[in-house]
């Protein structure tokens, strides 16, 4: 049976992996099992959207519960094979493990998800795109306490948005908690050669909230050239 989940050497595989992937469970024992050829299947791009999605949040899953099952190796080399679907796949997932109080979700950020995206997370700039751009904005939104520090890590892999995903960052109200923060991160994602007329809008009301939470921040060249892009 093994055998015939090895993409390269079974025509059933695809097949297999697809019924599998409509709603897949894994303990460390069939892990093991079958380890291989799941690593392998998820380097390549044979099964349907939903299916390769719901098998590469269950890689996820075994990043984060069960990390002794998997080399550094093995991981980057998933991590390394993954188009920018898989990219933002990832990001989600690691936003749905950040539930919880603000508290809980500050601890869960510093104890699982920003040790593995320091260790995992491309670092190739043709790597991060507008779209994971956009993913990662709505992972800093669901950070909790730990706003700052996470948009303190995304400064190196955020990338100019047209508008999508503005809004998304704020929807926690960290605009008014972390308004430094929040300048910073809307310095790399805002560009007025690429921001479209909606998110103009947005992206006035994210700075009226943060200037209502620090008028001092106003004076800031960063902040001023920001206003400036939201207003023409």
């Amino acid at each position: 049976m093994l055998a015939r989940l090895c993409p390269g050497r079974s025509q059933e595989a695809g097949s297999l992996w697809s019924a599998y992937g409509w709603s897949p469970s894994v303990g460390p024992d069939l892990l093991r099992a079958f380890k291989g050829p799941f690593l392998e299947i998820l380097r390549i791009e044979v099964l349907r959207h939903r299916t390769l999605c719901n098998l590469r949040s269950l890689f996820m899953k075994v990043c984060l519960e069960f990390p002794e099952e998997l080399t550094e190796q093995e991981i980057r080399c998933v991590v390394d094979a993954l188009p920018e679907d898989g990219l933002k796949t990832v990001l989600r997932f690691l936003k749905q493990r950040l539930i919880g109080a603000a508290s809980e979700q500050e601890r869960i950020w510093h104890e699982n998800v920003h040790p593995w995206l320091v260790e995992y997370w491309p670092q190739a700039a043709i790597r991060n795109t507008e779209g994971t751009s956009e993913a990662i904005l709505e992972l800093l939104a669901e950070c909790g306490a730990a706003f700052a520090q996470a948009a303190e890590w995304s400064l190196e892999y955020l990338r100019p948005l047209k508008y999508r995903g503005l809004f998304r960052v704020n929807k926690r109200g960290h605009a008014k908690q972390y308004p430094k923060a929040m300048h910073n991160v809307l310095d790399k994602v805002v560009d007025a050669k690429v921001l479209e007329g909606s998110g103009k809008g947005k992206l006035h009301k994210i700075l009226a909230t943060m200037d209502n939470a620090n008028a001092e921040i106003a004076s800031d060249p960063l902040f001023q050239r920001l206003h400036k892009i939201a207003t023409q």
